[in-house]
């Protein structure tokens, strides 16, 4: 497929187009970024103010809190200095009252002193009186005055104690109000001085209050620039994406153009390629078939259109049909039905007759081989019957027998009771199972599991024992068949074991000694100190 000048030139008018819309799309990306990047600067300053002002915020409140905080501090300081003034002048108060009565105290007391010096000066010369005047009057004296003396000495004495202990009260109390009153002014002068740092740090605090207000005033004007030159950006970017969003669409459907075109343009391509591919074929295929009419029948490919071409019409199936106008599609139907038919035939097989020869003498063989089977099998049949039969006629009288010596041997160990073996299926000898009947004497029992432990190992030996009666062997081996049998019950079975002594050699495994007294000899497994095991045996009628 050749490409037309027309196709060159709007080819290349769709690349330069393509290339103008590439700039235009190249040049609004520049703008977008720069835009972008304007919009990213003002939002890092904005950030970064706002992130000042928040760091700002915690300290103006901080300085707010300390104003507070000093300004309480203040008013508490003075409350407590006006608390405190009032408590030193009311400890001044009581101090002078304390004077005044520490100086009548003293003044009292002095009196108090002259009077019982006094009265003790006095009383000295009663009683000089009275030793003087002893000796000259035998009469009994008057001691009422002394007596009076004496009780106004103790009054004195006691009011003398009262007042010094008054006086050493108010000295203890007139220290404590002196301590006090230095406390307080220590206070007072103390709270004075908190006073004035707590208003210089107030004034400190106001400052700085005042400076954090002037900076967040500052702030706030600068967010609220910075609000309005966001809000031009942010209009800004919305035109310059609204603008962006017409050329990417413009671009978008540029694309889709560029991609139908390029779509039309390789299908263009492929179409060319197959036509190119399938005309090889054809002039191939036409070699190939002018090669082997050259090579078969030795006509040329000239004359082979001129006899038999699609202008000539086609003969019919049958010699009587009319020929038939020529056409491709009928033509080529029958060919790949003619196709289909020798396909189905197959290929010529030179051996046919050897193989059918081999398959009939295998055939043969394996005829021969299933007759010899088949009469085989029938002899074998045969043979199972007879076998069949006398497996029957065998168990038939071995059960017969069985079934007698069991009734005698059962009404031997039960005296008074009956015993029988029944069939389960008389009629199928070979797969019929036998069941046991069991009466002792005095009871009515459906089932053998009714029975007690002996009862049910008697039956069982007797069981066993009308086997072994009915069909005798050489020796017979029991292991403990007696253990759970009472004395009568065992004296009755050894009767039955002596009996069947005389035809068997019995081998009685046994704990109970009146079973080991009718034995002919004794085997035991003994074991020494040495922990050695050693078999004894003893015979019983040479003992004796």
């Amino acid at each position: 497929m050749s490409v037309t000048p027309a196709g060159e030139v709007v080819s290349a008018c769709g690349i330069r187009r393509a290339g103008s819309a590439e700039a235009a799309r190249i040049a609004t990306r520049a703008a977008l970024a720069e835009t972008e990047e304007l919009m990213a600067g003002l939002r890092s300053r904005r950030e970064e103010l706002a992130a000042a002002l928040a760091a700002l915020a915690p300290e103006q409140e901080r300085a707010r809190v300390a104003v507070e905080a000093a300004l309480g501090a203040l008013h508490e300081s003075d409350a407590r200095i006006v608390t405190a003034g009032e408590e030193l002048s009311r400890a001044a108060a009581a101090l002078d009252a304390l004077d005044t009565r520490l100086s009548e105290l003293a003044a009292s007391r002095e009196r108090l002193g002259a009077e019982a010096e006094a009265a003790r000066t006095a009383l000295e010369a009663a009683d000089a009186a009275l030793a003087e005047n002893s000796e000259t009057v035998d009469a009994e004296p008057d001691t009422e005055e002394r007596d009076a003396l004496a009780a106004t000495a103790r009054r004195l004495g006691e009011e003398v104690m009262e007042a010094r202990i008054a006086l050493r009260s108010i000295e203890d109390r007139a220290g404590f109000l002196t301590d006090r009153v230095a406390a307080l002014r220590r206070q007072a002068e103390t709270e004075e001085a908190a006073r004035e740092q707590a208003a210089r740090a107030a004034a400190r605090r106001r400052a700085q209050a005042d400076s954090a207000g002037e900076l967040a005033r500052v702030a706030a004007a600068l967010a609220t620039h910075l609000s309005a030159l966001e809000s031009g950006a942010e209009e800004e970017l919305a035109a310059s994406r609204a603008h962006r969003g017409g050329l990417e669409s413009a671009l978008a459907e540029a694309r889709t153009r560029r991609t139908e075109r390029a779509d039309d343009l390789a299908a263009l391509t492929r179409a060319e390629h197959e036509a190119q591919l399938t005309r090889e074929r054809h002039v191939i295929h036409l070699d190939e078939l002018t090669r082997r009419a050259q090579a078969e029948i030795g006509l040329s490919a000239d004359h082979l259109v001129e006899q038999f071409g699609p202008h000539l019409p086609v003969p019919g199936p049958a010699e009587e049909d009319a020929p038939e106008p020529f056409v491709r599609a009928a033509v080529e139907k029958a060919h790949a039905a003619a196709e289909r038919t020798l396909k189905s035939i197959g290929a010529v097989n030179p051996l046919a007759l050897e193989e059918y020869a081999a398959l009939t003498e295998r055939h043969d063989f394996l005829e021969k081989q299933i007759n010899d089977i088949e009469t085989s099998r029938r002899d074998l049949m045969g043979l199972v019957r007879e076998v069949d039969d006398h497996v029957k006629e065998v168990f038939a009288a071995a059960f017969a027998d069985t079934q007698r010596e069991f009734a005698d041997i059962f009404t031997r160990l039960f005296p008074g009771g009956e015993g029988s073996l029944t069939l389960t299926d008389p009629e199928d000898m070979l797969a019929t199972g036998v069941e046991v009947h069991a009466r002792p004497a005095g009871k009515k029992v459906k089932r053998l599991s009714l029975l007690s432990g002996g009862e049910r190992s008697l039956v069982a030996v007797a069981m066993l024992v009308a086997i072994f009666k009915a069909r005798p062997s050489p020796f017979y081996v029991m292991d403990e068949v007696e253990a759970a049998l009472d004395d009568v019950n065992l004296s009755r079975l050894l009767t039955v074991f002596r009996e069947l002594r005389e035809s068997s050699q019995l081998i009685v495994i046994t704990h109970q000694k009146r079973t080991m007294e009718i034995a002919d000899a004794l085997y035991g497994v003994t074991m020494s100190g040495d922990g050695i095991s050693r078999v004894i045996s003893q015979r019983i009628h040479q003992a004796s």
